[in-house]
């Protein structure tokens, strides 16, 4: 049982060492510091966005991908995987949700009249981007269940197999 516990220890650490060395590689030093941008151009909009909002997004996806790929490997069988994954992928949802808000400010719903329709590439490239978060969003709803009723499944068996 230490063996896991020290394992997953193991793995969490250098999943947080590997995102803080690719924060450090894309946004350099003043990544870490509250004084460090971006500045994105969208349309007329001028956005000028925290440094540490990008580390934060970066950190929950590298997360999420690393754990998705231990509890397929594993087949659903180590039980501290698969909580990591279902943390990550809540942090994930949420993610989702902030980048689905900022999309909608841009979005569909914000077209002044509705009768006039204007060919906009900018638009609807916006558009098509909050559709796949959205979608995004329902598949890993829909697999964030699974995960966790193969979980259930897989310590409800390992439970019987130690009764006997």
């Amino acid at each position: 049982m230490k063996k896991v516990k020290k394992k997953e220890a193991i793995w969490a650490f250098a999943t947080a060492i590997f995102i803080v060395l690719f924060n450090f590689s894309f946004f350099g030093l003043d990544s870490f510091s509250k004084n460090g941008t971006i500045d994105i151009n969208i349309h007329d909009t001028y956005f000028v966005i925290s440094k540490f909002y990008f580390f934060i997004l970066f950190a929950v996806y590298i997360f999420f991908w690393v754990y998705l790929v231990r509890i397929l490997r594993k087949k659903f069988k180590n039980l501290a995987a698969n909580i990591g994954f279902m943390i990550s992928t809540i942090l994930v949802i949420i993610t989702n949700m902030y980048c689905l808000s900022f999309l909608n400010a841009f979005g569909a719903n914000n077209k002044k009249n509705h009768n006039i329709i204007v060919n906009n590439p900018v638009q609807d490239f916006i558009d098509i981007l909050f559709y796949i978060f959205l979608i995004s969003q329902l598949f890993l709803l829909v697999f964030l269940v699974y995960c966790g009723y193969k979980t259930g499944v897989n310590q409800q068996k390992k439970q019987q197999f130690l009764e006997q």
